[in-house]
């Protein structure tokens, strides 16, 4: 049977959005449907708009440090959240323009309007029209959680979709949920001069973190005035009136505040899709199950993006729907030795994406942490560099910053890098380029980087590692 497209692509947010061009790249028919009148997904909804408020509580918090005086806010005139949020609506068109125009480049058809399951190969749009396709792949994001216990609606009750609509930053803030989401609202709020509570029933934040980062990141936060209750659940959430929110843990504590942030978990966009009618089969929160090449349960329909759950950031997310796209079409078997194709498995090269948390100070990981080596048995060494040791360090006020590789004891072969500190996410590359290649500590050592610069901690970092190892350090074996 002759389907209208080759593929459609439910969702445009960033693993939408890469799996139509690269499909639509390699000649095949591709449409995207998308339910919202702009492209960008939650990415341009939330995600963009994050940054922004990010950027400036960094401009922010450094003036106030350097112009303390200056902004100090009366007492009752609390500051209008648009002033920091003025470049939102700008940088959100420009990134949904761009999206409009690389679809329309790679000649993608989009269609509006929200789609639902007819069979395994058409999707119903809005009752109003019907169109089918060989592939299917579902981008279509996810949204916040919202227990009956959090008396959303009432006033100062947020989660992420509305927290950035407060018409005025609160002088106190309660944020639960120490996941991605809270612990960067958390901090950029705290930078923002708000007093922030942080709660969540796990022992600690950002769970998947190497444990000495983590300990860095929560103790830097900690000393920049947040409060943490880290293993307790909320057992009440009561609204007195405006501003006056009363929250009670089931360790006994209660904290008050004039707003909250709830944000315990995502759920996926997939309950009006139909998935059940066609076999999909789903998991948690509604997310499908999809194997290592984002395949569900159906053979010619995938699933990418922050739908399919953990890490759900926008640059994994494009990478998935790339890899979706090639597993479904078989592009790197059909175009063997282009210089546009890899293998999958150098194409998703799970340990060596590169995660990105825009925390403040901000953290960066790729690879795997100590505790994973060391649960190897692989022998191992570490070392550690401090932002304060370096000039560049000093210079842009970050004296608590921490780069932590992890190699191979034997041949040195770097296996992880840690950072937690100003721009890790950018200095996180130097890293994963070293990884990609499996380049031991050797490249940094030998290596001349520009002076002043972070990218000196690496350097830094396998002389430390060559101190730690002894007399065995001038003994190199190659990777195997």
């Amino acid at each position: 049977m002759q389907h209208d497209f080759d593929l459609l692509v439910i969702g445009s947010g960033p693993a939408g959005e890469k799996a139509a061009v690269k499909a639509a790249y390699f000649g095949k028919r591709v449409a995207v449907v998308e339910r919202w009148p702009e492209l960008g997904g939650e990415c341009r909804k939330a995600g963009l708009p994050s940054k922004v408020l990010r950027e400036a509580a960094l401009s922010y918090s450094g003036a106030r440090q350097r112009l303390g005086d200056l902004f100090r806010v009366a007492p009752g005139q609390p500051m209008r959240m648009d002033s920091f949020l003025h470049a939102c609506d700008s940088l959100c068109d420009v990134h949904a323009e761009r999206i409009t125009d690389n679809l329309a480049r790679h000649g993608v058809t989009v269609l509006h309007g929200t789609a639902r399951f007819e069979d395994a190969h058409r999707l119903r749009i809005d009752d109003r029209a019907t169109v089918s396709a060989d592939v299917i792949l579902i981008a279509t994001g996810s949204r916040p959680h919202r227990p009956a216990f959090i008396p959303f609606g009432e006033p100062g009750i947020h989660c992420s979709d509305t927290i950035l609509g407060m018409e005025r930053l609160p002088r106190t803030l309660t944020v639960v949920g120490a996941g991605v989401i809270g612990t960067e609202y958390a901090s950029i709020f705290q930078a923002l001069g708000v007093d922030v509570t942080l709660i969540d029933g796990r022992p600690r934040v950002l769970g998947f973190l190497d444990a000495e980062v983590h300990d860095r990141l929560l103790r830097e936060l900690c000393e920049r005035g947040m409060r943490t209750h880290l293993g307790h659940q909320v057992a009440a959430c009561r609204v007195y009136g405006p501003g006056e929110i009363e929250v009670e843990t089931d360790g006994g504590v209660t904290v008050r505040s004039e707003a909250l942030l709830f944000s315990g978990g995502r759920i996926a966009n997939t309950d009006q899709l139909g998935l059940d009618r066609i076999g999909v089969a789903t998991g948690k929160n509604g997310r499908p199950v999809v194997d290592e090449l984002f395949g569900t349960s159906v053979p010619h329909i995938y699933a990418a993006g922050d739908v399919i759950g953990f890490p759900a950031l926008a640059s994994t997310s494009m990478e998935q729907g790339r890899v979706a796209v090639a597993a479904a079409f078989h592009f790197e078997a059909e175009h063997a030795g282009r210089a546009d194709t890899l293998t999958l498995e150098a194409t998703m090269p799970y340990p060596l994406l590169p995660y990105g948390i825009y925390t403040i100070p901000s953290v960066s990981m790729v690879g795997q942490t100590e505790e994973q080596v060391a649960a190897s048995g692989r022998p191992y060494a570490i070392g550690r560099a401090s932002y304060a040791q370096q000039d560049r360090g000093r210079m842009i006020g970050d004296p608590s910053g921490l780069l932590k590789i992890v190699c191979d004891a034997n041949s040195r072969e770097l296996l992880g890098v840690h950072i937690v500190g100003e721009t890790a996410e950018e200095l996180i590359h130097i890293g994963q380029a070293c990884m990609h290649f499996r380049g031991t500590i050797e490249y940094f050592l030998r290596t001349v980087f520009n002076f002043p610069t972070l990218g000196t901690l690496y350097k830094a970092a396998a002389y430390d590692v060559l101190t730690r190892l002894g007399p065995q350090r001038d003994q190199l074996s190659q990777p195997g």
